[in-house]
């Protein structure tokens, strides 16, 4: 169905939601790490992308690398993209209190949140309105013919 790149630095929730989407009939990859999503985003194409905003810190710069994932993402995809194909995960989406989250999705435009803990089909459900996104897109940009276009009779 579509190709799925997963950011998740906890390695028991992307291998459960691999499988999850697996089971939809989806390519799955998963990236541990922003420069490990960076590759594989460079090497492959991608429908959608799942992104928890805060995996592995880096102390130098306080900067999550969710956070700089998304950036690069941004320069990628025209912003007319990002909120149909980025679904935004954080265990920090919980606390109504971390507006530094929130922004950070919204200054990317990802518009679809998912605060952990979610159960695998709340994913699934979000991937299929992300789809959902993708086909209207396509349809919409794809000429259709009217009834009196059809040909000489």
């Amino acid at each position: 169905m579509v190709n799925i790149l997963i950011l998740e630095d906890d390695y028991t929730l992307a291998k459960s939601w691999q499988s999850a989407l697996v089971a939809e009939g989806h390519t799955v990859t998963l990236s541990f790490t922003s420069s490990e999503a960076l590759l594989h985003t460079q090497n492959d194409g991608f429908d959608i992308y799942i992104v928890d905003l805060k995996i592995d810190i880096d102390l130098s710069s306080f900067v999550d690398s969710g956070v700089r994932f998304l950036g690069q993402l941004h320069k990628l995809h025209n912003k007319d993209e990002i909120h149909r194909r980025v679904i935004g995960v954080s265990g920090l989406l919980i606390d109504t209190d971390d507006r530094q989250s929130r922004h950070a999705f919204q200054m990317f435009d990802v518009r679809a949140f998912l605060p952990k803990p979610f159960s695998t089909e709340d994913l699934v459900n979000a991937v299929n309105e992300r789809i959902q996104l993708l086909e209207d897109r396509d349809a919409s940009t794809t000429p259709q013919r009217s009834s009196d276009q059809e040909g000489p009779e």
